[in-house]
């Protein structure tokens, strides 16, 4: 069963797992400064602004809304503008992180983000080339999966961030680049009222 330290702890772990992988110690050491220095906590809410750009577009495409991340409840990503939608993933959809999904925030994003949150790099490097780099007081993760099948859909994903995550980037395979902007990401107690209303699934769309 996930407990509270496994899920922030699923994303930059306090408990950070011994990693035995491809990861040269340099990398290893990498991750454990940005696991080192990342402020994370099991609830937290922020908002986000996405931008989606497409070759056969002019302009790129914008949305934004809520994200909310649980270690018992998962990820809710809730987009308010320009049109409302809402989804919900749940720990164990994390957790089969080789599925192929062509939701733009499903697993691609959802599986990355949680273990990034809860420092499981050992995980990451297991369906991803891991690619750590700090500069400053910022660090920067690049994706790349391992997975032919993944590959097709999602070429890379870049996470970006200081004492926070800030900044996602999606290269897709069709050459669209899609660019989350995470923003007021702050810890909030377990029954906190907007927490649990992000995590109803009455509201989902």
């Amino acid at each position: 069963m996930m407990t509270a330290k496994r899920l922030v702890l699923f994303f930059i772990c306090f408990l950070f797992p011994t990693v035995t992988s491809a990861l040269t110690s340099e990398q290893q050491a990498v991750l454990r400064e940005i696991e080192k220095n990342i402020v994370s906590s099991p609830q937290m809410l922020g908002t986000f602004s996405q931008t989606k750009r497409l070759p056969q577009l002019p302009r790129p495409l914008v949305s934004s809304g809520i994200l909310a991340i649980s270690e018992e409840l998962g990820l809710s990503w809730r987009i308010e503008n320009p049109i409302e939608s809402h989804r919900i993933f749940k720990l164990d959809d994390a957790d089969s992180g080789n599925r192929v999904n062509s939701n733009i925030v499903g697993n691609h994003v959802a599986d990355p983000l949680l273990k990034i949150i809860s420092g499981d790099f050992s995980e990451l490097d297991q369906t991803f080339t891991v690619g750590p780099q700090i500069a400053e007081e910022q660090w920067r993760i690049n994706l790349i999966p391992k997975q032919e099948a993944f590959r097709k859909v999602i070429e890379s994903i870049e996470v970006v961030g200081d004492k926070k995550i800030r900044k996602i980037v999606l290269a897709e395979a069709n050459m669209a680049i899609t660019e989350i902007d995470i923003m007021n990401l702050h810890s909030v107690e377990a029954n906190n009222s907007q927490l649990l209303s992000e995590f109803s699934e009455d509201n989902q769309k």
